[in-house]
């Protein structure tokens, strides 16, 4: 099973580059006219190498399959995690991983991270669409994009 999956994430993520400019089109329709995409993009998957080790190196481990820089027609950087989640089950974690990936991006980056969740099961399981953490006084909830491709009238 590990094998079948490495081979999906390599192809999703081949996708995802390809299709880049469309995603984000589709994805922030009301935002993506901020952006230049003329000025191309960047993919920073040696950024994540760092943030985010192999498999096997240490425990507690964790993965993203995409950060891309990309520009704002102003000239500031933006950066996005396009999160790529092929399981086919519900996993009672994945709202703290993309929380912890967004620490993780804002601490090394110094900037706000853009986050997108993109599922491709089918069984119609709805993953959480925020991560909520809180102590006594103090509160922190991170919203971020979820696209479940199994909705969309063209996958399903």
């Amino acid at each position: 099973m590990k094998k079948k999956r490495k081979k999906y994430d390599a192809l999703w993520k081949g996708v995802v580059e390809e299709v880049f400019s469309e995603l984000l089109e589709f994805v922030f329709p009301d935002h993506v006219d901020m952006l230049d995409l003329d000025r191309g993009v960047e993919f920073l998957d040696k950024e994540l190498g760092e943030l985010f080790p192999a498999p096997g190196r240490r425990l507690e481990v964790r993965y993203v399959d995409k950060l891309v820089k990309v520009f704002r027609k102003d000239g500031t950087e933006e950066y996005l995690i396009i999160h790529v989640e092929v399981q086919g089950e519900y996993d009672e974690n994945f709202a703290r991983r993309m929380f912890e990936y967004y620490c993780r991006l804002y601490v090394r980056f110094k900037r706000p991270v853009e986050a997108v969740a993109i599922f491709t099961h089918k069984e119609g399981l709805r993953m959480p669409e925020h991560c909520e953490q809180a102590a006594l006084v103090t509160k922190m909830r991170l919203d971020y994009k979820t696209l479940y491709l199994a909705s969309l009238d063209d996958f399903a």
